[in-house]
């Protein structure tokens, strides 16, 4: 019996349609695509998704740096912060508007910094063309005036004042009482002439005035009038002490043949001519 049943299975798995089986198979390799197929789609998409959440903060971040470049000091960008919900994202524009805190924070400091600077370096170069005591130009000063006014237009009086008997108040007051004398004769000077004149101490008691497009004329009676409110000074301490200026004349253009230094010295002979003058009448 086992003989014939073991022939009778043969025969029928010989006869037996196999067409089933091999659809079926096809069909699970169709769906086993499809699947992968699927799963790469989704993942693109989601790749997509993904890309957009982080590109366009991070474009946002980008505008902000570079309107931060163009313009430090714009309180938009300051207040300017790109929505995001990736944690990295916000934490890397945290990073970078702090950093640009501490850039504005340097750029305002060294702004200040050199503002300083500027303003120190300005007041040094006026200081360095004044006189520390009376405030008036100094002789530094005077020399480039003199170098300027070679090839100026302009008309110029020279005018150089000595302080009367000034060794002589220095040697009976004291030389604080002098320099009293020389502040005051610096302020009757400055507070004397007009604007677009200019007063220096050259050294000592001695002082220069250039006068511009001015006549000797009208420049004597400039010095005329300070002189006399020179006469009407009195000091608290020393009732008996009286200023007096002698002073001389020059004047120099452009067309004369002199230079102006030469003008000047004319100036400085007839205030020693001027001086000498004055003690002679002291001594009738």
């Amino acid at each position: 019996m086992s003989g014939k049943s073991a022939l009778f299975t043969l025969r029928v798995l010989m006869i037996l349609d196999f067409s089933e089986v091999e659809f079926m198979k096809k069909m699970l390799i169709v769906f086993l695509n499809l699947a992968v197929t699927a799963a790469v789609i989704l993942t693109f998409w989601f790749g997509i998704g993904v890309f957009r959440k982080i590109s366009k903060p991070i474009k946002g971040i980008l505008g902000n740096i570079e309107r931060f470049q163009n313009s430090p000091f714009d309180e938009e960008i300051e207040n300017n912060s790109v929505e995001t919900s990736v944690k990295e994202i916000s934490q890397l524009q945290e990073s970078i508007q702090e950093m640009e805190k501490q850039i504005r924070d340097q750029m305002i400091h060294l702004y200040l910094t050199n503002e300083n600077l500027r303003q120190d370096i300005e007041k040094y170069k006026f200081d360095a063309l004044l006189d520390p005591l009376t405030q008036l130009f100094n002789r530094r000063f005077l020399m480039k005036c003199i170098k300027d006014l070679q090839n100026s237009a302009s008309n110029i009086v020279v005018c150089f004042l000595d302080i009367d008997s000034f060794k002589m108040i220095n040697d009976t007051y004291g030389h604080a009482v002098g320099d009293m004398v020389l502040k005051t004769l610096s302020e009757k000077l400055r507070t004397g002439i007009r604007k677009e004149d200019l007063a220096f101490r050259i050294g000592g008691d001695e002082f220069v005035v250039l006068f511009h497009d001015l006549q000797i004329q009208e420049a004597h009676r400039i010095i005329e009038r300070i002189q006399n409110k020179l006469k009407h000074v009195r000091f608290e301490n020393f009732p008996e002490l009286r200023i007096s200026v002698s002073y001389g004349f020059s004047q120099w253009s452009k067309d004369s043949k002199e230079s102006i230094e030469e003008a000047l010295k004319k100036a400085d002979l007839q205030m020693y001519q001027k001086k000498y003058e004055k003690k002679e009448d002291s001594y009738l």
